[in-house]
Formats: C-alpha cells, sequence, structure tokens
C-alpha cells in the first residue's frame, strides 16, 4: 500500500512540476506593457509598446483615389498586415509577405512631462487652407515624387484635447533621418508612446484613460519645394491600457531580409540588426 501510495505521489507531482515549468515559461516570453488604437483618416493601428520598444500594426488603410494635401500623399509604405517596430533610434517597417524590412534611422527623439518646450521652434505658422487633391494613382506614377528626406514631429499628448481647457500631459519631438513623407503617419506615434509607457511606469492611475488624445505639429516641403507647411493633426487614442504583451513580437524574424531605398539611409550594421532580432 505504502508503494502505491508513492508511486501516486510521484505521478500526481510530475503533471505539478510541468505546469510550473509551463508557467514559468509563459512568464518569461511576456512583458508589462501598454496598448491602444486609434483611427485616423484614412489609416488604423494598433500600438503597442514595453521596455522602450514598440510595435505598430497596420490594421486598416483606405483604398481607391489618393488624396494630396498641399501635393504630399500622407500614406505609409506600409499594407495592411505590415507592422513597425521602434524605439528612439530606428523605425523598422516590417514586412512579412515578402519576408523582408525597411529601416529608417531616428534622432533627436526626446519627450518630458513637464510641458517643455526644449527643441521646438519659437511658434509655428499654421496655414488658413491646405489645398487637397484626389487623384488617380497612375497621376502619382507619372509625376515626379518628393524625395526620401528628413521628417520632424513635434508633438504633444493632451488631457481632454477636445476641450479648450486640456492640460498637456507630455510633450517632445522627433525625426526621421530620411524617409518619405508618407511615414510621417506612424512616426508621429512613436514618442508619444514611449512617454506613455514611461508614464505607466511612473503612475499607472492614468490607465485606461479615454480621455487623451494627441496633437503634433509636421513641417514638411511640397513636390516642388516650393514651401514648407506645417501640417497640424489631432487624434484621439482609444482603448489604452495596462497589459501584457508577447515579447517575441516585438523582435524582428531572423529570416527576414533588409530592402534599401535610394543611397539616403545606409544598411543597418550586424551589431544594430542583432539587436533587433532579440527582445530589448
Amino acid at each position: 500500500m505504502n508503494t502505491l501510495f508513492a508511486l501516486l505521489g510521484v505521478g500526481l507531482a510530475i503533471p505539478a512540476a510541468l505546469c510550473a515549468q509551463e508557467r514559468a515559461a509563459s512568464d518569461a516570453s511576456r512583458a508589462r506593457g501598454v496598448a491602444y488604437s486609434v483611427t485616423m483618416n484614412r489609416l488604423s493601428l494598433a500600438v503597442q509598446c514595453a521596455n522602450k520598444r514598440g510595435r505598430i500594426d497596420i490594421t486598416e488603410k483606405a483604398r481607391g483615389p489618393i488624396v494630396l494635401m498641399d501635393s504630399i500623399d500622407f500614406a505609409p509604405l506600409g499594407e495592411p498586415g505590415d507592422y513597425y517596430l521602434f524605439d528612439n533610434t530606428t523605425l523598422l517597417l516590417v514586412q512579412p509577405r515578402s519576408h523582408s524590412f525597411i529601416a529608417f534611422a531616428l534622432r533627436d527623439g526626446a519627450y518630458n512631462f513637464d510641458n517643455g518646450r526644449v527643441g521646438w521652434p519659437t511658434e509655428f505658422e499654421i496655414p488658413m487652407r491646405i489645398q487637397v487633391d484626389t487623384v488617380k494613382p497612375a497621376a502619382i506614377a507619372a509625376s515626379p515624387s518628393r524625395p526620401d528626406g528628413p521628417i520632424q514631429v513635434f508633438w504633444h499628448l493632451d488631457v481632454d484635447w477636445g476641450l479648450p481647457t486640456f492640460d498637456i500631459v507630455s510633450r517632445g519631438r522627433l525625426s526621421a533621418i530620411a524617409a518619405p513623407a508618407g511615414e510621417a503617419s506612424i512616426a508621429r506615434w512613436v514618442e508619444p508612446t514611449l512617454a506613455l509607457d514611461s508614464l505607466a511606469l511612473r503612475d499607472s492611475t492614468w490607465f485606461p484613460n479615454e480621455r487623451l488624445g494627441l496633437t503634433s505639429v509636421t513641417p514638411l516641403a511640397s513636390r516642388s519645394g516650393a514651401r514648407t507647411t506645417n501640417f497640424t493633426n489631432k487624434n484621439h487614442i482609444s482603448a489604452l491600457r495596462i497589459t501584457e504583451v508577447d515579447r517575441s513580437r516585438f523582435a524582428l524574424p531572423g529570416d527576414f531580409t533588409e530592402t534599401r531605398r535610394g543611397s539616403a539611409t545606409p544598411p543597418m550594421q550586424p551589431e544594430s540588426l542583432l539587436r533587433w532580432r532579440a527582445w530589448p
């Protein structure tokens, strides 16, 4: 009888040990982070961030005619099913269909929680009117495109941003060294997301919060370079929450190769590539 109980005890202990191992493995594969979603005029995104690394999934992108604002197409290169990985130095467009990625170097990324304006212009000239044109894709292909160039974004996260009495939670800036103008639609979310991830660690009582929005200004030259327009955007942040994220979703797959866009951005160095292949 004692032998039988001993055998039963061993038999019960093994599944318990296996369950503990599985729980430990599950815990190791996940991390505490923040998540939210945002819908713009022609683009919807799902955003996650943890441990100073973020991911932006394109969930919807409008098809059909192209809308130009002062001759600029603000549609990013990414399509539904693609996603972007980022930190404060790099923005990667990852394209699973082609097992490839495009790297955009970032600089001057900074944010604060005291409404500081370091690195900001004294003021922005906001245009009274922006010319909007709807064109067919063939017309874009036949016309000269804006060359990949620098993109600057100045932004602040606001509470009750739709009201005149809104409060600023965080303010910051970011530059992409060389990227198509449409990538501004993605780049504007990089530093605000890092700020929200930091805020979750500083004061988690902000989450969930349906009262937050992003105000951003992006100065961009027209295709001809004749003038620069300060494009202003206000976007509501939805379903902001603290959550557990899957760490594997924040690493660049090992078999994906880099696609270059001209000579403006040098290829990624091996040590940088190795860093993106793993969780930070």
